[in-house]
């Protein structure tokens, strides 16, 4: 019974494949799928959620890695500060001073922003395979085209991904500047290179430094606040929709520890 069930599935999901447009990204997934069962997706799933759980935690978390300049004299800022694990990237560009706040266009943070906010928009194709394996009367897209903060994460995944932005949310959201709290790094020098975008930041403490990245709409008239947690209530709508569909109902260990951390209410 299980095994025609599987058959038929299988037929249904490559019928459907086939009438999608080459390179969509639903029908990569499904072509992937058709030799997957449900338990293969919804492992699939955990494995999307725990990597959603980390990049927002990640993004939140302040710069806190320094390294010494010994050879710089005293009374100057003598700690540079590690944006990646990368070794120390010298730039000789522009040397320019301040303190309070800095904002920079740096496109290692702000391409983990994208990174978010796909990962998040694009959790929907899995969440459509699951439907599919499982036979459900569940419409995925429709329901997220009712979540405005979705449809935000869906036009920052594709400026990301396609280099436009179909503006489904109806506002153009847009991330730009990185705003980093310096108002207890002491004194500071910024060195940018324009040509490379690279800069370096110097301070005079080293203390962590947090930083956000707004979500600008309506051509940069309305602050949405930090993309994080923007990108997160996103993330949240699809929590009703997993919880309906049954995804981490599984008893296993993986699924108990997701439910715990996405639904700690829910006895």
């Amino acid at each position: 019974m299980f095994q025609a069930r599987h058959a038929e599935v299988i037929l249904h999901i490559r019928n459907y494949a086939e009438k999608l447009p080459h390179g969509n990204c639903y029908a990569t997934c499904i072509g992937h799928s058709m030799a997957m069962s449900a338990n293969d997706i919804a492992a699939e799933i955990r494995t999307e959620l725990r990597s959603i759980l980390r990049q927002r935690d990640d993004l939140r978390k302040p710069l806190d890695w320094f390294g010494e300049v010994e050879s710089r004299p005293p009374d100057v800022p003598r700690y540079y500060v590690l944006f990646d694990q990368d070794p120390r990237l010298v730039v000789s560009g522009l040397r320019l001073g301040g303190s309070g706040e800095i904002s920079l266009a740096d496109e290692r943070i702000i391409d983990r922003v994208f990174e978010f906010a796909k990962s998040v928009w694009h959790l929907k194709d899995r969440l459509k395979l699951w439907v599919d394996a499982q036979g459900l009367n569940f419409n995925v897209e429709a329901e997220a085209a009712k979540c405005h903060a979705l449809l935000i994460c869906a036009d920052l995944a594709n400026w990301k991904k396609h280099g436009e932005n179909r503006n489904r949310s109806e506002i153009d959201p847009r991330v730009e500047t990185v705003k980093f709290d310096t108002s207890k790094s002491g004194g500071i020098e910024l060195y940018y290179d324009g040509a490379t975008k690279h800069q370096e930041l110097l301070v005079t403490n080293p203390v962590p430094i947090s930083y956000r990245v707004d979500v600008l709409a309506d051509g940069g008239n309305t602050n949405l606040g930090n993309a994080v947690d923007v990108i997160d209530r996103g993330f949240s709508d699809w929590l009703p929709m997993i919880m309906t569909l049954g995804i981490l109902s599984a008893d296993n260990r993986e699924s108990e520890y997701l439910r715990q951390h996405l639904f700690p209410s829910t006895p």
